[in-house]
């Protein structure tokens, strides 16, 4: 129940935001209504979210935020070239979006490499861990 309080507290505040600022030039009325369908649209993907492993989505996280570093990294050398000011931020804008999205996927596929217990296995080399048994005398008895 409180879930769905929640994503119409969502869907109102989109909407009238989107009609208090009128970000559109077609007038409030239109800006209300896309507003809520962006509000759709952020319920819809929250909801398919729901049923994704925790580890994709924090690898996905993960991912994305490490190409957001690798974007802004590369973009400063790519301001550096001269061209004009379109032709830059669109370069700017294409390697920002390339980047979050190979992020965002190698991060979503390879979830795993985010596991703590992977982490540690690098640190502690490959070579696996033994485990010795102690066995009871009745263990080697019964067989």
């Amino acid at each position: 129940m409180w879930i769905l309080f929640i994503r119409l507290l969502l869907l109102v505040g989109i909407a009238l935001t989107s009609a208090a600022y009128a970000p559109l030039p077609w007038g409030r009325t239109v800006s209300a209504a896309v507003g809520a369908v962006l509000g759709l649209a952020f319920i819809f993907i929250e909801s398919r979210i729901r049923t994704v492993p925790a580890r994709q989505v924090a690898g996905g996280f993960i991912g994305a935020l490490l190409g957001i570093i690798l974007a802004f990294l590369v973009g400063i050398p790519l301001s550096k070239i001269p061209m004009s000011a379109d032709a830059q931020a669109f370069w700017q804008a294409l390697v920002f979006l390339f980047f979050i999205y190979l992020g965002l996927m190698l991060g979503w596929k390879k979830g795993e490499w985010f596991d703590p217990m992977a982490i540690l296995a690098l640190f502690r080399g490959s070579s696996p861990q033994r485990q010795n048994k102690i066995l009871d005398t009745s263990v080697i008895i019964d067989g």
